[in-house]
């Protein structure tokens, strides 16, 4: 931890003598407000429906069952999952500066693309907390943050939600999901989540919130859990997501 709090300090000074660069290609920010330069979120490809009416994945058409074939195995525990942006090359090098490379800071910007998919799909709905996807304690200590709530931290006074952090939590460190398919990912994530307090939870209405969506699986576990326990209605929101006919 200490070892982290001063690579924290490090970066910190860094940035005060050698302006920001924007994560996605690299040119100088001029303003602290524009962390991620006009020229990268202008190239971010917006996901266009029509979507699948469970997963969200972008498809031909919405006539058909309810879930497609890019829906969590063996079936997504949420009610409705959508995502802002496509998980491109230029979304992959944001996430991985504001993750991995202590870019804490990109909260702000990402929070934006947040609120504006959370305006589109579910300004209609009522939720009664918004519940970012845990990290187990293990990994919240390597990364000194959670991604999601850090997000969550600028979005909730415009959306005018309450998030709720200690609903679920994580109980087993999983492995990273983008090197698994299928049935693998399912069984990496089974059982890694658990409901801190089910009083919260029974006939409640929960948004589930995370960065990335690759196959669904992890946040189709947190709604299993919520829905276990009782609540009525899960659905998801990220910012970005990889999708079949967009290659990253």
């Amino acid at each position: 931890m200490v070892g982290h709090s001063i690579a924290s300090i490090s970066r910190a000074v860094l940035d005060l003598f050698y302006p920001p660069v924007c994560p996605g290609c690299g040119s100088d920010v001029s303003e602290e407000s524009d962390w991620i330069c006009s020229e990268c979120f202008h190239r971010l490809i917006y996901l266009r429906g029509p979507f699948c009416r469970t997963c969200g994945h972008p498809t031909a058409e919405i006539r058909g069952p309810a879930f497609c074939d890019n829906c969590p195995v063996p079936q997504p525990a949420f009610d409705q999952c959508r995502s802002v942006v496509h998980y491109c090359e230029i979304m992959r090098r944001i996430t991985h500066a504001y993750k991995f490379d202590g870019r804490r800071c990109l909260a702000k910007p990402l929070s934006q693309l947040l609120f504006w998919g959370y305006r589109r799909y579910y300004a209609g709905e009522r939720f009664d907390a918004v519940v970012p996807v845990p990290l187990h304690p293990s990994r919240l200590r390597e990364r000194e943050f959670n991604q999601a709530a850090e997000m969550l931290l600028h979005l909730q006074k415009e959306a005018g939600f309450e998030m709720e952090e200690n609903i679920v939590r994580r109980v087993r460190p999983t492995e990273p999901q983008s090197q698994m398919t299928g049935i693998d990912r399912h069984a990496n994530v089974a059982g890694a989540f658990e409901i801190v307090d089910t009083s919260k939870v029974q006939g409640h209405r929960f948004l589930v919130v995370d960065d990335v969506l690759t196959t669904g699986n992890t946040v189709s576990e947190v709604a299993r859990v919520l829905k276990d326990s009782g609540a009525q209605f899960v659905a998801v929101l990220t910012v970005a997501r990889a999708t079949a006919n967009h290659p990253s």
